[in-house]
């Protein structure tokens, strides 16, 4: 590529200069390529479960993750997926040892053809989605449970900052060195490691874009959503 070079934040990883183009440094260069991809139609399924709620059963508390990957996927999605399937377990168990249900119904969900443009949730947030706007509570997005061990990283709808933050200061610090140091729950290290400088003592929480299956729930329909992992330090770690 010739022309400017690109900002220092926009330089990737490999041994050269990055630059905004336009043209090429030797004119008369092309590019061939080989595309080994088959253009052909197939049949995606959701697979999609119910715990019925005891007080208000046509609320719905969804959960999601994305089931397909780009490559081997062992963090996105499967670390998310890894952590819905247990989710999942220990809810069914408590359910059937203890007669315990939720308040509202809880709807898990994994999704199909999440990298191809969100379309296995799309398709289901379009088929039910008078039901939805109507009865949806929330929406809760795991996309990868873990990238990281430091500590938890959020985005969330305004809406659900209180809820979040309550949850995180019920959970035990998994890092011993951290309890030690006087921080015995995830909320206090994510204050610390991720600080809101317009709250003080509060941990930043980011906005939601468009990159996972809380994109239809929240801009289409209007359902308040997250979308919660544990994340790296300033080193970052392996992504897919």
């Amino acid at each position: 590529m010739d022309g400017a070079e690109a900002p220092v934040e926009w330089q990737g990883g490999l041994n050269l200069t990055y630059r905004l183009g336009p043209g090429l440094v030797t004119a008369g260069w092309k590019v061939k390529m080989d595309v080994h991809t088959s253009n052909i139609p197939v049949t995606i399924y959701n697979v999609v479960a119910m715990i019925q709620g005891s007080e208000e059963p046509d609320r719905y508390v969804v959960l999601g993750n994305h089931r397909d990957a780009w490559i081997f996927g062992s963090l996105d999605p499967s670390s998310g997926t890894a952590s819905l399937l247990e989710l999942s377990r220990v809810l069914t168990q408590l359910r059937n040892n203890t007669g315990w249900s939720p308040r509202r119904s809880v709807v898990l969900c994994s999704w199909a053809a999440e990298e191809y443009g969100l379309i296995g949730s799309t398709e289901w947030i379009e088929q039910f989605g008078t039901q939805l706007m109507d009865r949806g509570v929330v929406y809760l997005n795991v996309d990868m449970a873990i990238e990281g061990n430091v500590t938890l990283r959020a985005k969330s709808a305004p809406l659900l900052y209180d809820a979040l933050f309550q949850a995180a200061a019920k959970v035990p610090n998994p890092n011993p060195d951290e309890v030690t140091a006087g921080r015995p729950t995830v909320y206090d290290t994510w204050a610390l490691s991720m600080p809101d400088s317009s709250h003080p003592g509060r941990p930043s929480v980011l906005s939601l874009g468009g990159g996972s299956d809380y994109l239809g729930f929240q801009d289409k329909y209007g359902i308040p959503s997250l979308d919660i992992r544990y994340t790296h330090g300033p080193v970052s770690q392996q992504y897919h």
